[in-house]
């Protein structure tokens, strides 16, 4: 879930909001489909009703562990840009936020695997002067397009111009 819009400070809007790429749930998908398959399987193939069920229920704890869990985690991290800074949010039961300040912000750069690149997708890194590792949003679609529209948003901001419109989705 993005920011909502009563948690912005006065004078705050907001610039863009991402969510990870799709292909973080890859990997889950296929396994969903490799599960009802062995379901399906053990229910037409397989005589003994408690060796069907224990399949079964081994089946939907997988299920839930290996693809509930990470989907609901996909769901619930957020990043969002505005005016003033970068929010990012995480977490299922526990909520995670991290905010930081654009005037904080040192350097934006960022990191292409070889997958991400096959994706369109790569990890978008800002640093500031006060922490040695920055901020790191792993797997941002159109990570390019992102970094250079937040560059240019801190360079019309310290520049003094009006808010960037944002067209990343």
């Amino acid at each position: 879930m993005a920011i909502r819009k009563k948690f912005l400070l006065e004078g705050e809007s907001i610039y863009t909001t991402m969510r990870t790429h799709a292909k973080k749930m890859i990997g889950p998908f296929l396994l969903a489909i490799v599960l009802v398959a062995a379901v399906v399987t053990s229910i037409v193939m397989i005589d003994n009703t408690v060796l069907v069920w224990l399949i079964i229920i081994v089946a939907v704890i997988l299920a839930i562990l290996c693809v509930l869990w990470p989907w609901l985690n996909w769901m619930n991290t957020t990043y969002t840009i505005t005016n003033l800074r970068v929010v990012t949010r995480t977490g299922v039961f526990t909520k995670n936020a991290r905010d930081i300040s654009l005037s904080r912000i040192s350097s934006v750069s960022l990191e292409k695997q070889i997958s991400d690149r096959i994706f369109g997708c790569g990890t978008l890194v800002i640093a500031d002067a006060s922490e040695k590792e920055g901020l790191r949003m792993n797997d941002i679609p159109h990570v390019e397009q992102v970094q250079h529209q937040l560059q240019q948003f801190l360079v019309d901001r310290d520049n003094g111009s009006a808010g960037v419109k944002s067209n990343v989705r």
